[in-house]
């Protein structure tokens, strides 16, 4: 029984399968949606 909780918690601390971490890829998405923002205020901006 051990044995599957240490498979179940070893899975959850691998990394990410793009990037190599997890701060990466908080980055990537924070990123990702600081720039959505962005897009949608100047696309505001010019049809407005």
């Amino acid at each position: 029984m051990q044995s599957k909780e240490k498979e179940i918690i070893d899975a959850d601390e691998s990394t990410p399968p793009i990037l190599g971490s997890w701060t990466k890829v908080y980055a990537l998405v924070f990123g990702n949606l600081i720039f959505l923002i962005l897009m949608f205020y100047l696309f505001t901006k010019v049809f407005e």
